[in-house]
């Protein structure tokens, strides 16, 4: 979940990723969530390698958690890019290719 104000940067960058965040700040409010996801989603190269893409063969505990964040992070751009698609018409994964294709 999120955290209490000012206390985000307490946390490491694998301690947000378990709990279904991109980076740290991301914890600190839903609309950070939200602003860091897409913003992460769209400049990130290795996005979906290390925020989508489950790591195989987990036998401990850790690597469980960051694959259930992973899941976590899954559903939220996919809710993400269904928004963006419903109110704006913008297809998410169109404009990361875009973005990508000129960084």
């Amino acid at each position: 979940g999120y955290t209490s104000p000012g206390s985000w940067f307490n946390l490491r960058n694998e301690e947000a990723l378990q709990r279904g965040f991109v980076p740290p700040y991301a914890t600190s409010s839903p609309n950070e969530d939200f602003a860091e996801t897409v913003a992460f989603y769209l400049f990130e190269a290795d996005f979906e390698e290390m925020f989508l893409i489950d790591e195989p063969d987990c036998t401990e505990a850790d690597c469980a958690s960051r694959n259930e964040g992973r899941d976590r992070i899954r559903q939220k751009v996919n809710s993400i890019g269904e928004h963006y698609l419903k109110f704006t018409g913008v297809n998410l994964a169109e404009l990361r290719e875009r973005v990508q294709s000129r960084l």
